[in-house]
């Protein structure tokens, strides 16, 4: 990163692997039980479905606040989130600092400070600080997008 190599404008791990093997960094292998791929935003979802069904409970930090919701487990609820008569989960990961009212999520990855209002929302995944405020079923949306 530092040389700024890239490709169409994207650091590649190919080229950092090959520049560490030029440099004889020592590398080994390691036995994997399976691979969880996130290069589409279909297989990104089932590693989170994955990665919540692993933690057999709901994640939440208990450091948000919920007014008349139901959350549906298994989910991840980061920190300092507002719920508001909606229903999370399954399936849903609500990052820090989001902000959801009078919608219900399942089967999306929802980044930090994003809001939601509104919507029904299914096997989405919604870019930090994004504002989303109509009734939707599927969407994938960058960083700071308004909809």
């Amino acid at each position: 990163m530092n040389n700024n190599i890239t490709v169409k404008g994207e650091f590649q791990l190919t080229d950092a692997l090959e520049n560490m093997i030029n440099n004889k960094e020592k590398m080994r292998t390691y036995y994997i039980d399976g691979w969880l791929d996130c290069g589409k935003p279909e297989t990104l979802l089932e590693t989170n479905r994955y990665l919540l069904n692993k933690s057999k409970k709901t994640t939440a930090l208990k450091k948000y606040k919920q007014t008349n919701s139901r959350i549906v487990e298994p989910v991840y609820i980061g920190k300092n989130v507002e719920i508001e008569n909606s229903i999370i989960g399954p399936y849903a990961t609500i990052n820090d600092g989001c902000i959801i009212k009078n919608s219900i999520i399942d089967n999306c990855i929802i980044e930090n400070s994003s809001l939601i209002e509104n919507c029904v929302m299914s096997e989405s995944i919604i870019g930090e600080g994004a504002s989303v405020k109509r009734e939707i079923l599927k969407l994938n949306i960058g960083n700071y997008s308004e909809i």
